[in-house]
Order: structure tokens, then C-alpha cells, then sequence
């Protein structure tokens, strides 16, 4: 017993202490549970409580350093802070956090949150499964009369961002850009790549990535823009390593 209190289960405790670190309520079990030592139970939750915050925002800071140039130092601890003690983190793997911010930002910066979006992506980049991207070489052996029915297998790695914000170059810091812009993100060695899209670019990208063959894909882009290059668009993507194999 704890004074007049049954004493909890270890398991009742962790999840009031996490609680605690959140939300900045502690049950009075918990606060029984700590031995004083000189420091009030509440001023020691309130240690670890600033410390797990402040670590979780950092981690979000070095993860989309460009939402916080936008934003401003202090207006992004803020938002920060509170998607902290709203979505604290669900599994024990650090480099997994962050997934829900864009989405988090999209109710009050919406602008922002699409170059979050595009930061998130080269994250998880930087962590998909390694692959060898599809050789060009091996592209060019296929007879030609089968080229309408190919079908490319995506890099692991290959993330498409479509934005109507000029997300690329606010990600960049360029001033002065307007309008829509599409973003391909791609790891096919060590270096995240990350490069605009023509729309029409965009387009053939999602239907391949859809599983249609490349006629169809081709006729998605043509669409888009009449004056589309496939043959140019087909050559950067194997030179960049967007695709991992064709069948």
C-alpha cells in the first residue's frame, strides 16, 4: 500500500506516466508511486515531461527543416509541440515519426503542409528497401513491337509528390514562384534525389505506378500534353533509377 492506495500495476503505471508526459495531468497513483528524495513527484514529471517534448520536436525539426523556415522557429515549436501530445509516437522506432505531420499542418498551413509532404517522402526514401535500378541496356534488348504492353516495377524507393503550390521551390527557398508543381523523390544508390515534374511526366508516373501498361501510360501523359516526349521521359527515368524492373 501507498498511503491509503492500493499500489498499481507496473503496467497501469507506464501507461499513467505516458499519459502524464502528454498531457500534463498525473493520477494520483502515480504521483504516489515516485519517491520524493528531496524533489516533488510533480517537479520531477515536469523534468521529463519538458525533455520528452523538446526531444520529439527536435527529432521534427531535423526532419522537415523546410516547414520550419517557413514557418518560423517559434510558430513551428508551437505546431510541433502540439502534434507531440496529440500523436506521440506509436511503436518503438524513432526514424518512423513523423508520418502524420503533413496532415496535421493541412488544418492550419495548408501551403506548408504540402512541402511537409514532399519532406516526408525523401524520409522515406532514405529508409526504403534497397534495389537495383532497372538497366537501361536491358530496356533497349526488348524488341520493339512489345514496348505497348511493357510494364515498370517502381524503384522501393520512388515517391511522387502533386502539389497546387510551387512546392518544389518553396522547398528549395526559391521567391517569387507560382502555380502547381509536381516532385519526383527517388534513393536508387546512396543520395535522395529530388526533381520536378512536367505534369504530363506526373501523369505517366501514376499510371505505370498503377500497374497499366506503358501504351496506356504514354496516352495518360498525351492527354496531359500533346507535345509530351516519351522517348526523353522513358530515357531520365532509367538514367535516374525510378524503375526497378519491366515485364
Amino acid at each position: 500500500m501507498l498511503g491509503s492506495r492500493p499500489v498499481p500495476a507496473l503496467r497501469e503505471l507506464q501507461a499513467d506516466f505516458a499519459g502524464a508526459m502528454l498531457t500534463g495531468r498525473s493520477p494520483a497513483a502515480l504521483v504516489d508511486a515516485i519517491r520524493a528524495a528531496g524533489i516533488a513527484a510533480e517537479q520531477r514529471l515536469g523534468v521529463y515531461r519538458a525533455n520528452v517534448v523538446l526531444s520529439l520536436r527536435r527529432l521534427l525539426e531535423s526532419t522537415f527543416p523546410a516547414c520550419r523556415r517557413l514557418l518560423g522557429e517559434l510558430r513551428f515549436a508551437r505546431l510541433a509541440d502540439g502534434f507531440v501530445r496529440r500523436s506521440p509516437p506509436d511503436r518503438p522506432q524513432l526514424l518512423a515519426y513523423g508520418g502524420g505531420f503533413p496532415a496535421f499542418l493541412a488544418q492550419s498551413e495548408p501551403l506548408v503542409a504540402d512541402v511537409a509532404r514532399l519532406e516526408w517522402a525523401r524520409e522515406e526514401a532514405f529508409h526504403a528497401a534497397d534495389a537495383a535500378p532497372l538497366d537501361a541496356a536491358a530496356v533497349a534488348a526488348i524488341p520493339p513491337e512489345r514496348y505497348p504492353s511493357l510494364r515498370f516495377e517502381p524503384h522501393p524507393s520512388l515517391r511522387l509528390i502533386r502539389s497546387q503550390a510551387p512546392v518544389h521551390s518553396l522547398w528549395l527557398g526559391l521567391s517569387g514562384a507560382a502555380g502547381p508543381e509536381q516532385v519526383l523523390v527517388v534513393r536508387p544508390e546512396m543520395t535522395v534525389v529530388t526533381r520536378p515534374l512536367l505534369a504530363a511526366d506526373l501523369a505517366l508516373l501514376e499510371a505505370l505506378l498503377a500497374g497499366r501498361p506503358l501504351e496506356a501510360a504514354a496516352a495518360a501523359a498525351i492527354a496531359v500534353d500533346a507535345d509530351f516526349d516519351l522517348r526523353a521521359a522513358l530515357a531520365e527515368h532509367l538514367r535516374g533509377g525510378s524503375f526497378a524492373a519491366c515485364r
